[in-house]
């Protein structure tokens, strides 16, 4: 009758995903991204859920190829120089991973705007300073060239006496518009969502409304041909200069001769909507006849980035 009583627990141990020592096995891994982008020195935090919680496995983190991204026993990413890869973590049988692409980190040139500094060159860039970069929807944190289908983060159709109608879960200062009715009268992109914080690190930030005026009136613009960019001067040191290239109209594919960059303001009254700004050479000699305005569209368009700090 004992032995008959000892085969019966050991089934009910093994059915309950326990070995004969009482140890839970490991039934799924799972990251809180599939995909992440990275400037050259930047860490960021993957986090890791184990099923059932308390499994009993080792957890191994591994790159593919660290020259690129390393991982450390925490799951800290840190990117080393330009390219991709996947960071992989292991528990038991059971794996997940993580592809990472580095990008090249700008400089912070002072323009003279009151201490806010613009970076050298837009997110995403391995190249030249008046290369693209990467597009984005707004409040995504991954590009579109990562996630050929890019979903805009809180930001949904719903069908409401039978018509489809678009309504936000975030960033919504109009109840009309908001899921359920849903506002938190958030006006401008948290570091949780900006792009330029996630990926260059803490203190880069996407530039608001404002920051876009003040850079059109207290700095001077140039039209470059041969780099097909403006080039935005310091008046009080001429030394000090960016490049704003243009970019084109990524998706659908138009207005090549414009370039297009994501402010971090929401559109106050349509909140499914945020502005952008957006830059034309029309003038063949005076850049002070050239476009350069604050626009409003879509939040799901996509849109170039070039970031801004305050040191």
């Amino acid at each position: 009758m004992k032995k008959v009583l000892f085969a019966l627990a050991l089934v009910a141990l093994v059915a309950c995903g326990k070995d004969g020592g009482g140890k839970k096995s490991v039934e799924s891994v799972m990251l809180d991204r599939s995909m992440m982008m990275l400037g050259e020195r930047v860490m960021s935090h993957l986090h890791l859920t184990v099923k059932p919680s308390k499994a009993d496995a080792e957890v191994e983190w591994s790159s593919d190829n660290p020259s690129v991204a390393m991982v450390n026993p925490a799951g800290v990413v840190s990117g080393e120089s330009c390219g991709e890869t996947y960071i992989r973590v292991k528990a038991g049988d059971k794996e997940d991973r993580c592809k990472v692409v580095v990008c090249q980190m700008p400089e912070a040139v002072d323009l003279g705007l009151g201490g806010v500094k613009w970076a050298s060159k837009n997110i995403g860039i391995s190249s030249a300073e008046t290369s693209n970069g990467e597009a984005f929807a707004w409040a995504s944190i991954v590009p579109k060239s990562m996630n050929p289908n890019p979903p805009t983060p809180y930001f949904t159709r719903v069908e409401i006496d039978g018509v489809y109608k678009e309504r936000v879960s975030k960033y919504c200062q109009n109840a009309e518009y908001g899921l359920n009715g849903y506002t938190d009268n958030l006006s401008v992109l948290q570091g949780e969502d900006d792009p330029a914080t996630q990926i260059l690190g803490s203190g880069w930030r996407t530039p608001t409304q404002n920051e876009f005026f003040q850079l059109t009136q207290n700095c001077n613009w140039f039209w470059d041909e041969s780099k097909k960019a403006f080039k935005i001067v310091n008046r009080s040191d001429a030394n000090k200069m960016i490049y704003l290239p243009i970019t084109g109209n990524p998706e659908p594919a138009y207005d090549q001769e414009e370039g297009y960059y994501w402010t971090a303001t929401l559109q106050g009254q349509y909140p499914t909507s945020a502005y952008w700004f957006e830059i034309k050479h029309v003038h063949p000699t005076d850049a002070n006849y050239d476009l350069h305005t604050v626009v409003d569209g879509k939040r799901y368009a996509l849109k170039y980035i070039r970031a801004v700090r305050e040191d």
